[in-house]
């Protein structure tokens, strides 16, 4: 369905957009430093981080809607309850959905309607695994005989899922080697872009307990995914030997990993969004499912995409970023193959093969994943799918949005100001009396259109801060770029509390309101030490004022 009937690329105040999304790192079932917590206890860490992340008060939320696979005994009502533990209201709703590997996916689905409908303002749409704990426990399938009986194709739905992997390879002549050759790219596209830091945006660092051998408990921050393998080989996979029958070509260097994390996204609409000043990160414009044979249930992906894109009135060419989750090789090189993608556009941070698999969380997962990564590209529309067990393919198609018509673009202009160069143990003041930057094509790059004296090259930060004293002067935003100039506003309105925005690629802007250039100096000194820069980021900080500046060294 599509979510609203306006134009892709045509903002409107209906619009259900998605202000947060941000994932746990995804770690190694029964191996990971999250395998001894419990999916509960992941999805209350990973709420809490977008309460922090956005400053949303809990009790907006109205309905938080969870995807989950293992949880078998009142999984809804553990999940209601790291809902209330992470500080969410009684009057915030929970529910749990069940649709095998896309429930994350069908969970943000079921929160973007019910927004769309109006049945709600603001809900959260999540997905969690912990398969450490439940995963391969479980008894078989009890299923009634009659059912069985009905037709051939009922069974089916029982098929494991590495036969099923076997099915898709043998019924559509995918080669161990094209599987191999693929698995090796995911690994290598994931190890990459976890070395340039591109995974840290997504990623909602977390800490947790870890048991010991000899029985103590560690406490540990868990930041980075852990099953990424920068030196897997073509040679090295070719190795491994068949996982689910004797002389088939499914892998466990093929398949995707056993895994635990969670993720959760944001929802709202656009008016609402522009209302409480948060930033919207995309549009949630469009979702489609479609059911396949059971079979060979790892196609889906081929066919819920063209629906999905039909509902957007889009094609494929149409498409900057396919996220298609990774559950075994052999249906991932068919569903690229059969929709004659360019496999340049799939998953390029990797995928599941690489990342991980936790089979709640995948879904929303993606949605986490494919945002900073279209940002990061200067793209703009991104879909994710991905098969399900029982025969069935889901599809999102999500639009990044841009506040202006390229927020990459953005430039500050300040009439009167001065720039500080900052190092942790000097504060540097050049004058300026008119300052332009342009933060080209999110590059991280600053130019300074200066008529005063400029910093040294050996000077100048990845963190820039540009000053400007209140009662002379208010900074004007060309191209308009609303949240910057709503955070100026409150600025002057002495009711602003210090926030960012994201800018292009990798830079991130601040306005802060202080009463004094020495009050500046030990406020900045905090930003640096607690903030996370990534390498090659650019943060601008603007320094409101409310007394002359005159230029000098703060040490």
């Amino acid at each position: 369905m599509a979510l609203h009937k306006s134009k892709v690329n045509v903002k409107h105040p209906d619009d259900v957009v998605i202000v947060c999304a941000i994932r746990t790192a995804i770690t190694k079932g029964k191996r990971g430093p999250l395998r001894d917590t419990q999916a509960e206890t992941l999805f209350q860490k990973i709420l809490e981080g977008v309460i922090k992340k956005t400053g949303i008060k809990p009790e907006l939320v109205e309905d938080i809607h969870v995807g989950n696979t293992i949880k078998q005994s009142i999984g809804a009502m553990e999940f209601r309850m790291a809902a209330l533990a992470a500080g969410f209201p009684e009057t915030t709703s929970l529910a749990a959905t069940n649709r095998a590997c896309s429930s994350g996916l069908q969970a943000t689905h079921y929160i973007a309607a019910a927004i769309a409908t109006g049945t709600i303002e603001i809900g959260i749409g999540a997905g969690v695994e912990s398969m450490s704990n439940g995963y391969g426990d479980r008894a078989p399938a009890v299923v009634s005989e009659k059912i069985l009986r009905a037709n051939p194709v009922v069974a089916d739905a029982l098929i494991p899922m590495g036969i099923t992997s076997e099915n898709v390879a043998a019924d559509f002549n995918i080669s161990r080697q094209k599987q191999d050759e693929f698995s090796v790219m995911s690994h290598k596209k994931a190890a990459a872009a976890q070395k340039a830091g591109y995974f840290k945006e997504e990623i909602w660092p977390i800490e947790v307990e870890m048991m010991q051998s000899d029985g103590s408990k560690k406490r540990v921050v868990v930041a980075d995914d852990d099953g990424i393998r920068a030196d897997t080989t073509l040679e090295g996979l070719s190795k491994l030997k068949p996982a689910f029958k004797a002389g088939g070509s499914t892998t466990a260097g093929n398949a995707s990993q056993v895994s635990d994390g969670a993720a959760a996204v944001l929802m709202m609409k656009r008016k609402k969004a522009q209302e409480l000043g948060l930033p919207v990160l995309a549009t949630f414009a469009a979702f489609a499912t479609i059911g396949v044979p059971p079979r060979v249930m790892g196609i889906g992906p081929a066919y819920a995409i063209p629906k999905v894109l039909a509902h957007a009135g889009l094609t494929k060419d149409d498409i900057d970023i396919f996220e298609i989750n990774e559950a075994f090789a052999s249906q991932a090189v068919y569903s690229i193959d059969k929709l004659g993608l360019d496999y340049s556009k799939v998953n390029p941070k990797g995928g599941a093969i690489a990342i991980g698999h936790p089979l709640g969380c995948t879904g929303a997962r993606q949605i986490a994943t494919i945002i900073p990564e279209l940002r990061r590209q200067g793209k703009k529309i991104g879909v994710t799918s991905m098969c399900m067990g029982g025969g069935m393919g889901g599809a999102n198609h999500s639009i990044k949005i841009e506040e202006d018509s390229d927020r990459s673009q953005l430039i500050i202009t300040l009439s009167s100001s001065v720039v500080l160069s900052l190092t942790i143990d000097n504060l540097e003041v050049y004058p300026y009396s008119n300052i332009e930057v342009a933060v080209d094509d999110g590059n991280s790059q600053s130019h300074l259109a200066t008529n005063g004296e400029e910093p040294s090259e050996e000077d100048e930060n990845d963190l820039i801060m540009f000053a400007a004293p209140t009662k002379k002067t208010k900074p004007n935003y060309s191209p308009n770029d609303r949240a910057l100039q709503k955070m100026a506003d409150l600025a002057f309105n002495e009711s602003f509390v210090m926030s960012n925005t994201q800018i292009g690629k990798s830079c991130v802007a601040s306005i802060i309101p202080v009463p004094s250039l020495v009050d500046a100096r030990v406020l900045t000194k905090e930003i640096v030490q607690t903030m996370d820069l990534v390498d090659d980021s650019l943060w601008i900080v603007l320094l409101l004022f409310d007394e002359e500046i005159t230029p000098r060294v703060y040490s």
